[in-house]
């Protein structure tokens, strides 16, 4: 009896420590699952823009989802927008020592819009740059198509009124009478066009993604 006593308190002993082992492996299996499916859902947030270094953290919304093209992440958008203002910074300064060293060659002393070329480029071009940066950052516009499109449309209108200012400027240091030509007016008027169809896009998609939500900031 007590041999059978022993025998059994082995084999019961035995089973309890392979139990034991059978449901640690469960549990690691299933903690390993869940850790898969948590780094699958923030990959998926980090695509839609919504999450990782966001100041303000906002649910996509359906209005914002109808207006959504391919996805963009916020990192991706915030890197074209630092080249964009580092090449308007760089073209402003350009500007500014082209009018400097153009105006002394030609001993010229009057009004010319190449005197304005650098500041605009350093304005609409390297600052309007920055602010679109920072919005993006906060509200991940990057996922709305009217946030891109109005980023290339402005820069485009940009470029059609500082290069329009440009040309006439250099004309006007020249004493050249195609300073006063209408097409050179046509054309800087088409860019100012231009520039007011990306204020709208940029606030369409601005405005749409502050309604989505009702958070404004984090604790």
């Amino acid at each position: 009896a007590p041999t059978n006593f022993c025998v059994t308190q082995k084999i019961a002993s035995h089973a309890a420590i392979t139990a034991r082992q059978a449901n640690i492996r469960v549990t690691q299996k299933v903690g390993f699952r869940q850790r898969q499916k948590q780094r699958q859902r923030q990959k998926q947030k980090q695509r839609q823009g919504q999450g990782g270094g966001g100041w303000i953290h906002r649910r996509v919304d359906p209005r914002v989802e109808r207006a959504v093209g391919p996805r963009h992440t916020v990192e991706d958008m915030n890197l074209l927008l630092t080249r964009l203002a580092a090449l308007w910074t760089a073209l402003g300064l350009i500007g500014g020592l082209g009018y400097r060293e153009l105006t002394r060659s030609q001993g010229f002393e009057g009004s010319t819009q190449l005197a304005v070329v650098h500041t605009h480029a350093l304005v609409l071009g390297t600052l309007m740059m920055l602010v679109p940066l920072v919005l993006n950052q906060l509200f991940g516009l990057a996922a709305d198509r009217r946030f891109r499109w109005g980023v290339w449309t402005w820069t485009v209108g940009a470029a059609i009124t500082i290069g329009m200012q440009t040309v006439k400027g250099s004309l006007q240091v020249l004493d050249s009478g195609a300073a006063t030509s209408k097409a050179l007016a046509g054309i800087s008027g088409l860019g100012h066009m231009t520039l007011t169809a990306a204020f709208v896009l940029l606030f369409l998609a601005l405005l749409t993604r502050v309604a989505a939500t009702p958070e404004t900031a984090r604790a």
